[in-house]
């Protein structure tokens, strides 16, 4: 089987059904309603919720992850919480996910961090962020509880711009990639979020050489990737729409390293026509998923 059709048969068997797409849909509908309801009269606001993260960004694989949304809270509840005696973020996740177990109060809940997780007995779950509206447009105010609590900005349009425009540019690979590097955290689980895969998916692939070609360039593009990686270990990344910097770390170093043998002793294999070797590599990289296996 040729390097194409392997990778695209990936990429069909990654791909989220209908019907997943559909629950993802209904479940931030539901929330977005509940919330509504709490925090707004009617009539309401124009949107009160946006759809972020990799169902915003198209980027999505199975297994589907939970549904990310913000709830974009009444501007003028930000003064309370800001000024409030502790930790004002901490506050306000409890607030919202006291709003919501009244309305689900036998499904698993928990606020911390940065979101409030809704963790439904069917299917995936969705975790809240509840945010404010900055004076900037496109920007919000980001709850985060750890160390006393503090608030961080994020510009969802300009994330998902950004991996669009990305992608129109190099003939849809950059989504292709993502998600792929999603299903290689999945199975190897590597200690790393889906965010950063995408920062480095848009910033490899701006300088790739073979950006814009096929599939039948994709064993090279996953090698080429995690050489990439690599080098960015303990690097930074601006992130995008916002001025704040998010740092890659290490703690997925070795995970990379191993990966990238992979891919080279595959990459190695798919020339010298050695099917099933190259195949028994990839598939230590992305599991079952690369044969439909899964």
């Amino acid at each position: 089987m040729s390097v194409k059709a392997k990778f695209d048969a990936f990429l069909s068997n990654i791909q989220l059904t209908d019907r997943q797409i559909e629950d993802a849909k209904t479940k931030h509908t539901a929330i977005r309603d509940v919330l509504q309801e709490a925090y707004y009269d009617w009539p309401y606001p124009a949107t009160t919720s946006i759809l972020v993260g990799s169902y915003a960004k198209h980027t999505a694989a199975r297994p589907p992850t939970d549904v990310d949304i913000l709830f974009i809270m009444p501007s003028h509840r930000f003064s309370y919480y800001q000024g409030y005696a502790g930790n004002g973020p901490s506050r306000l996740l409890q607030d919202v996910k006291a709003v919501l177990q009244g309305k689900y109060p036998k499904t698993g809940m928990r606020g911390d961090g940065q979101v409030v997780v809704v963790s439904f007995a069917s299917g995936f779950g969705v975790e809240v962020v509840p945010v404010f509206a900055s004076d900037k447009d496109g920007v919000y105010h980001t709850p985060d509880t750890h160390d006393g609590g503090s608030w961080k900005t994020t510009n969802p349009e300009a994330e998902r711009s950004r991996i669009a425009e990305s992608n129109r540019i190099s003939n849809s690979n950059t989504v292709h990639l993502i998600k792929m590097t999603k299903i290689w955290k999945h199975v190897c689980q590597v200690p790393l979020s889906s965010f950063p895969l995408e920062l480095l998916a848009v910033a490899f692939l701006s300088r790739w050489e073979h950006c814009g070609k096929s599939s039948f360039y994709y064993d090279w593009m996953v090698r080429d990737f995690f050489q990439h990686m690599l080098s960015r270990v303990n690097g930074w990344e601006i992130i995008p729409g916002v001025t704040e910097i998010y740092g890659y770390g290490d703690a997925w170093e070795t995970k990379a390293d191993a990966a990238l043998r992979r891919a080279t002793k595959a990459c190695e294999y798919e020339s010298g026509d050695k099917d099933d070797l190259a195949t028994a590599e990839w598939v230590k990289i992305f599991g079952g998923f690369f044969t439909g296996q899964q």
